[in-house]
């Protein structure tokens, strides 16, 4: 057991200084960004997606957004159209319809669709999936901010996600963003006593959660700058790989609770759940930049409440990590062993679940 700790804590210390050493220059703005082919969305223009996107950008709300899902008790405390929320969507391996999922879950938490900072990747053009994920995000009122076409590394995630905060959100600290990957949605379970103002039934689900507008605005009362919680990494009842479907929640599609991320990964189990514009998390958001200063500071809001739900482990996992394990090694990256001890398991085993 203490040799277990010991790997997920060196994978937590890695994510939050190793990455600050290997993109701290990207953060800080003391060095250019490395190229990658990585394109402003008004510049990319292939023939078959140019009809699904939108012909104008989503203009900045001229009042006031009300906050989507449930009847908010206090948003006066938090504005929802300061509240903003960045994705990298892998067009390559996310299942089309995981994207409507999202949408409704992040609405529903209060992010309001004009917020939504998500950004399309894939190795190659004419990705056919490309075109229906565009419409999925016009029918939500959900228009992509870049397109990035090239091999995946996390020094390219990290620089479309800095080039798009940059531009769209800037480093007010008024403003909050929400980081999360596609097969994330975050749930904050309710304080002892919370109001039923503040504590809302997940829709088509037995969960609840606390109101994030309302979480949010306590921690910038209490002088934080980042909330931080962990994974719970969500699989079928029998623990088999199982396609995402439209229908129904995928709360009941994977019902079961594991450690997967902590246990067979020995990954970095912690994440940031949402952060003050004026601050940067490194890439995989495992981590703020110089988070050790800023828990020094006090700044920053961990708690046991804060849950990633983690809705990864579906079949194109398995292709998805044999990639990763295969570039990232090829690239000096640690993670490939993560990669690699999921892999064994599934081969030996035929699940991805701890015995």
């Amino acid at each position: 057991m203490k040799q277990k700790s010991l790997q997920t804590l060196s994978a937590c210390v890695f994510g939050a200084f190793g990455l600050y050493l290997l993109f701290g220059p990207l953060l800080t703005g003391s060095a250019p960004f490395k190229q990658v082919r990585s394109m402003q969305l008004d510049s990319f223009t292939p023939s078959e997606i140019s009809m699904a996107l939108p012909s104008e950008p989503v203009a900045e709300p001229a009042v006031e957004l009300a906050a989507p899902g449930p009847e908010r008790s206090s948003p006066d405390r938090f504005p929802p159209k300061n509240l903003y929320l960045l994705l990298v969507f892998s067009v390559d391996f996310e299942p089309p319809e995981l994207l409507q999922h999202f949408i409704n879950h992040y609405t529903f938490l209060g992010v309001p669709p004009q917020n939504f900072l998500i950004i399309l990747h894939s190795a190659h053009e004419g990705n056919e999936k490309m075109k229906t994920l565009l419409e999925t995000m016009s029918k939500n009122g959900v228009a992509p901010k870049h397109i990035w076409i090239g091999e995946f590394l996390p020094d390219g995630k990290l620089q479309a996600e800095l080039d798009v905060l940059t531009a769209h959100v800037g480093n007010d600290p008024d403003k909050w963003v929400v980081t999360t990957d596609a097969d994330e949605l975050h749930l904050i379970e309710p304080e002892p006593g919370a109001t039923d103002t503040h504590v809302h039934q997940v829709p088509d689900s037995s969960e609840v959660t606390a109101d994030l507008l309302h979480v949010i605005a306590d921690a910038r009362e209490k002088g934080r700058v980042a909330i931080t919680g962990h994974f719970v990494d969500r699989t079928t009842a029998d623990c088999a790989l199982k396609d995402i479907s439209a229908e129904p929640s995928l709360w009941k599609q994977f019902p079961r609770r594991e450690l997967i991320t902590k246990t067979v990964l020995k990954g970095c189990n912690s994440k940031v759940l949402a952060h003050s514009a004026a601050y940067r998390a490194v890439s995989g958001h495992h981590k703020m930049v110089d988070a050790g200063g800023l828990k020094k500071k006090g700044l920053l809001w961990t708690n046991t409440r804060f849950k990633v739900h983690h809705f990864k482990w579906i079949p194109s996992t398995i292709p998805k990590l044999q990639l990763r394990a295969k570039e990232f090694k090829e690239a000096g990256l640690p993670y490939w062993r993560e990669s690699n001890r999921l892999l064994q398991l599934f081969n030996e085993t035929g699940k991805i679940c701890p015995a």
